[in-house]
Formats: structure tokens, sequence, C-alpha cells
């Protein structure tokens, strides 16, 4: 029962580290990859200069997060997640996730791991799109895959920090019954 809810947990937190918060490879309209905004996408600032999908580019890069999950009475339980990109074209790429155990093994069902795929597209900007929003705030983080340059953004008392060079890389969250650190990345 333990593992069937930690499973669901990492592989919600896993999904959402791509698909939004930190690290929102697609964008969405408004929000550029790795939590930039519509100003600094749009034109001007350093976000604009960044490619939103660099993360993806490279078949065979990997990277391994590591989290714990904090439950009033019980052990921590310590989970990785492992992505590879797995095929790269000029318009999207596949990538491949693991949600493995402690000892860093396939969990029991994962085994063939999770494929989905990123097409490089980026949508049109809608709403208001003449207002300027602040300029994310920027943090440099060190963890055990190294030190990284990140945004760092908070929500709900859970602050999340992504990598401002590979946007959609998560590289470290804090919670209040949660962690989550990048323990590997290959460049």
């Amino acid at each position: 029962m333990r593992k069937t809810i930690l499973a669901a947990l990492i592989c919600g937190v896993s999904v959402m580290a791509v698909a939004c918060g930190g690290g929102n490879a697609a964008g969405n309209g408004n929000t550029p990859a790795g939590g930039g905004n519509a100003a600094t996408a749009g034109g001007g600032g350093e976000a604009a200069k960044s490619d939103a999908f660099a993360l993806y580019k490279k078949k065979g890069r990997t990277w391994l997060t590591k989290s714990t999950v904090k439950m009033e009475g019980m052990d921590p339980m310590v989970t990785y997640s492992k992505s590879e990109v797995v095929d790269v074209t000029d318009k999207s790429a596949k990538v491949k996730m693991w949600t493995l155990d402690k000892d860093q093994k396939p969990m029991a069902g994962m085994e063939a791991g999770t494929e989905m795929e990123i097409k490089f597209e980026t949508p049109a900007a809608t709403g208001d799109t003449t207002a300027k929003p602040a300029e994310p705030k920027k943090e440099t983080v060190k963890v055990e895959a190294g030190e990284f340059e990140c945004y760092m953004s908070e929500n709900a008392g859970t602050k999340s920090w992504s990598s401002v060079e590979f946007p959609g890389l998560p590289v470290k969250m804090e919670g209040a019954t949660m962690t989550m650190e990048l323990v590997k990345f290959d460049k």
C-alpha cells in the first residue's frame, strides 16, 4: 500500500516537474519554459536568449532526481526519477521516465518506464500581453549534481528551482512533507 501511494506521488511530481511549476517545457503562452515571463520571452531580457527546449535536444541526455517524502509516524520514503532523451527530431523529442526505488531499481510494474513526446512549439500568447510582469527571481543552487543558476518560484509553501540554461530541468524542490534534488545530470 505504501509503495502504491508513494509511486503515485512520485509519478505526479515527475510529471509536474516536466509539465508545470518551475519546469514548463512548452510554456503556457504567458510563461516561457523554465519559469521566465512573457516580457522576457517575447523580446528582450535574458530568458529570450535561451533555448526553451535545450534540455531535450541531445539524444542520450539523462538526469536523475531524488525525492524524499516524510509522513508523520512513518520512516522517510526515498524514490528516484530517471529521465532520458531517447529520440530527437527537428520538431520534437521523446523522453522516457522511470520511477525507481531507494536502491535505484525500477519499481514493480514500472520497469518499462513511461515515454512522452516534447514538441518544440511554444503556444501563442493569450490574454493581455502588454502588461510587463516582474522578472523571475534567480538564485544559484548547489545540489549533488552540481551548481546551477536557477529560477526560483514559490507556490502554496513549496519552493521550486529550475535551471536557467536548461528550461524544464528540475533542480530542487522544498515543501512541508517532500524534498526533491537533482543528483545526476548528463550535460
